[in-house]
């Protein structure tokens, strides 16, 4: 009698049965190091995405690097000059420099008192260099051309881990090279429209554009402009938005029942007093409205919201956030143009450094006084140095 405990052969009808049974049994025999081997091949599958995916991100950043990148007229015009001999002394000081005295935050200078050791620097950051910041708004139709409504002159000093930040208001009368007195923020529409005329074939508009608004600065204050930075007013909502908002303290109420809007119309925006966290738009806003306020309210408004960025890039760690490369480089490429040499690695590397360990307390920020400047006679509300 056959024990029941004792399978009967398992019977197939076919070859194919057969081969299916064959492969279960190995399949169910396989040692351990099968599965680990199958485990690690996907791992370095995975490995091998995010490579290609970091890879995509840098070269995209390259990109953006390369896009940003601006040369400037004016060290073009200084090796053509030169290589001729000097014709003239060095323009004096004019009357106007006095105007950059300002008034720097109290806070600000107290606590410039003590610097940090300075980590590890390239060369070019060894030394203090001043930037002129511009911002600018494009308008849809071509025919309103391009203006400059935020000019600050932002200085830094490497080693000391310190910076200041000067506002000009855009109604500021100043002597613009080729044209004679006008608004300072006429310089860079005017560099704009004649940009071949002043530096030469070929020349870049916005190029053109910053680089005559940094001429009229520097006659303006009598000081040298190392580098000069554009954004376009979108651009910065888009950057703001891309770190999460800014946090500002808003120290009055701000209510603007004509505030433009790209379509030439107006709207009607209110920011509640006390701290807020904006958005690009709202930052945007914040710092350009001035129909219920001054150009000198402005100004520090506009210095309140740049710390505030540079206060949420810090404390978020954004610079070390390698996610956000991509995002970062989409809205540099779009937006941004500068003079400072970020195709330098190095270069990109030292001012990294230096925005994580400059801390806001220790932007020294300054304005123009109102009792330095007086109305323009005939000139509605620009400005003029006493």
């Amino acid at each position: 009698m056959p024990d029941p405990r004792q399978r009967a052969p398992q019977q197939y009808t076919t070859a194919r049965e057969r081969v299916a049974a064959r492969r279960r049994v190995r399949r169910s025999a396989a040692s351990p190091l099968g599965s680990w081997r199958v485990f690690a091949i996907c791992i370095g599958l995975v490995a091998v995405l995010l490579a290609l995916a970091l890879g995509t991100a840098l070269q995209r950043a390259n990109r953006a690097l390369d896009a940003i990148q601006q040369d400037d007229p004016r060290r073009t015009a200084e090796v053509a000059a030169a290589s001729q001999p000097p014709t003239a002394a060095p323009a004096a000081p004019t009357a106007q420099a006095t105007v950059a005295a300002g008034t720097a935050e109290p806070e600000a200078t107290a606590a410039a008192t003590a610097a940090p050791a300075p980590a590890e620097l390239p060369a070019a950051l060894q030394q203090p260099f001043s930037v002129l910041l511009l911002g600018v708004d494009r308008r849809p139709n071509p025919g309103e051309g391009v203006r400059s409504d935020t000019l600050i002159l932002v200085r830094v000093n490497p080693q000391a881990r310190t910076a200041s930040m000067l506002s000009i208001p855009r109604d500021t009368m100043a002597q613009i090279p080729n044209v004679g007195l006008a608004k300072i923020n006429y310089a860079y529409s005017y560099g704009f429209a004649n940009a071949e005329a002043l530096y030469g074939p070929g020349t870049d508009p916005d190029a053109a554009a910053g680089a005559l608004a940094a001429e009229t600065v520097e006659r303006f204050l009598n000081v040298r402009v190392d580098y000069i930075a554009q954004v376009d007013f979108h651009g910065f909502e888009r950057l703001v938005d891309s770190v999460g908002g800014i946090v500002v303290d808003v120290p009055a109420p701000l209510l603007d029942a004509e505030y433009p809007t790209d379509n030439y119309g107006v709207e009607r925006i209110y920011i509640a007093p006390g701290v807020q966290v904006m958005d690009g738009r709202t930052a945007l806003a914040y710092a350009r409205s001035r129909h219920t306020s001054s150009d000198f309210d402005r100004s520090r408004r506009q210095q309140q919201v740049l710390r505030a960025l540079l206060d949420q890039v810090r404390e978020r760690g954004l610079l070390e956030n390698a996610a956000l490369l991509p995002r970062w480089a989409e809205v540099l490429e779009e937006n941004v143009r500068t003079t400072l040499p970020l195709r330098d690695l190095g270069m990109i590397n030292g001012m990294a450094a230096l925005a994580r360990d400059l801390e806001p307390s220790r932007i020294l920020q300054l304005s123009i006084n109102p009792d330095d400047v007086a109305r323009a006679p005939g000139a509605g509300p620009n400005l003029t140095g006493n």
